[in-house]
């Protein structure tokens, strides 16, 4: 029994798609089908069935499940534990460079801050934007420690964990007399609408590919590059503003926002921190990804 393939099958059956886990793991989809078809092979059973969206789970793979998930779980924390042994990170001395987009800079890098303070209180913390055109150079260039993101493109050598999932909701102002206490579908396409863009711009997004699928279309007035300003912004309007559920919960708590679910089916997301191969040994490197990790864990 290989059990390095059972991160491939705990990935796979939380997001029933083999390119998502595939993108969480840090592999290409090739390589996730083919260390699927040697689980299926270990196991004598196919595991996981093709469906119209993604795959589902045979009988089998839904019994096994919180046995093989608790397996990758246990030998996480004894990697961890390993790495908090092998390195005090009080007397570790290091500029330790994190790549960040909008979204994690503000959901996430307060909690590290903080964090790294008491636990690693030497390291200094480079926070530097996410750039799409330059990022593969500078994780070739050693110029980054650390990409914290959702990444939708490949990149070679990059190892990945992912830090968290979150699925989509609406939120508007509050007060706002157009919406009741449940959002249509009906109010969703009649009224205004904020997008958040961070990098193309542009006015439609994943929400419109959902809904053209629908036949239907909404009315995008604005759009912005930043979360936390587009939670500003809807304030004082009357727009809706589609967001990941956490960014949704901190501008809700920081503007007075009204949070709904969504009137549709929207898949999530998962955010992940990525690193070149060259650092994967390193083992201060491992110290504090494994705190990076816990922080987010247990605050989110």
């Amino acid at each position: 029994m290989d059990y390095n393939l059972f991160p491939v099958f705990v990935e796979i059956m939380r997001h029933r798609n083999i390119s998502k886990a595939a993108a969480v793991l840090g592999l290409t989809q090739p390589a996730a089908s083919n260390a699927l078809a040697r689980l299926r092979h270990q196991f004598g059973d196919q595991l996981f069935i093709r469906a119209s969206r993604g795959v589902v789970p045979t009988k089998f793979a839904t019994d096994i499940g919180p046995e093989i998930e608790q397996h990758v779980e246990r030998l996480k924390e004894l990697t961890q534990t390993q790495s908090k042994r092998a390195v005090d990170l009080k007397q570790v001395v290091r500029n330790f460079k994190i790549v960040a987009h909008d979204m994690e800079e503000c959901l996430i890098l307060p909690l590290v801050i903080s964090g790294f303070s008491e636990e690693a209180p030497n390291v200094r913390i480079e926070i530097r934007p996410f750039n799409r055109v330059t990022l593969a150079d500078e994780l070739v260039a050693g110029r980054v420690d650390i990409v914290m993101a959702y990444l939708r493109d490949p990149y070679k050598n990059l190892i990945s964990r992912e830090l968290y999932f979150q699925d989509f909701v609406c939120v508007c102002r509050g007060g706002h007399s157009a919406v009741g206490q449940r959002l249509t579908l009906q109010e969703y396409v009649k009224l205004q609408h904020m997008i958040v863009s961070p990098e193309k711009g542009g006015f439609s997004g994943l929400v419109d590919d959902k809904l053209a699928e629908k036949g239907l279309t909404r009315n995008v007035q604005v759009s912005t590059p930043h979360f936390l300003s587009a939670c500003q912004y809807v304030a004082g309007t009357d727009f809706l503003l589609t967001l990941p559920r956490q960014v949704a919960l901190m501008g809700a708590k920081a503007f007075g926002l009204q949070v709904f679910e969504l009137p549709f089916e929207l898949d999530g997301f998962s955010t992940s921190i990525h690193w070149h191969r060259r650092l994967d040994k390193d083992p201060e490197h491992i110290a504090l990804r494994d705190l990076l990790q816990e922080i987010v864990k247990t605050s989110l």
